[in-house]
């Protein structure tokens, strides 16, 4: 009778462990094809932003998520970030300012507004690696914030070469789960 209730207990323990490590490579998984495509921090998950946002540093000049068909998502529900990626062969000092951010979807562009706790870049930028990061826009997504598709425009003024560039970045802002928020970040 013993060796049978220490076979069964061999059997339930076996069984346990399987189920632990399917959960695990499960939410591997789920991690992987759910976060792929939201970005939910500010800063990207250890990553440079040119392994992040492919294209983002191949040209020199400034180059913003969401731009020229890139498709960005920022998952709602906390401290969120666009930014802007400035490559450069010499040392030059840029004034990055968002001009206008509307919402062409979902939440109403008064209350995208209320989401903006910081915005603009100004800053020296030397040559060389991948870039400088430039934050221009950092938003407070509501949990509850319904998806919706913003228009960001920003202006780039280069104030060694006295020139100014607009910049259109769109954003899709899409309804992250408890779940995400946990795993994504």
């Amino acid at each position: 009778m013993v060796n049978k209730r220490g076979k069964i207990w061999l059997i339930v323990g076996i069984v346990v462990v399987i189920l632990i490590i399917l959960g695990v490579v499960g939410l591997i998984i789920y991690r992987n094809a759910k976060c792929s495509n939201i970005q939910i921090p500010i800063q990207i998950n250890g990553k440079s932003p040119c392994e992040t946002y492919l294209g983002l540093c191949d040209e020199y000049g400034v180059n913003c998520m969401g731009e020229k068909g890139q498709e960005v998502k920022l998952g709602t529900g906390g401290r969120r970030g666009v930014i802007c990626m400035i490559k450069t062969n010499e040392t030059s000092y840029y004034d990055l300012r968002v001009v206008n951010i509307s919402s062409l979807k979902g939440a109403s562009t008064q209350e995208v507004q209320k989401w903006i706790l910081d915005e603009g870049w100004k800053g020296d930028v030397s040559p060389g690696g991948d870039g400088e990061v430039a934050p221009v826009l950092i938003l407070d997504i509501p949990r509850d914030a319904p998806a919706t598709k913003l228009k960001i425009t920003i202006e780039e003024i280069n104030e060694n070469d006295v020139s100014k560039i607009i910049h259109t970045s769109y954003v899709e802002v899409v309804p992250a789960s408890f779940l995400d928020n946990i795993l994504c970040k």
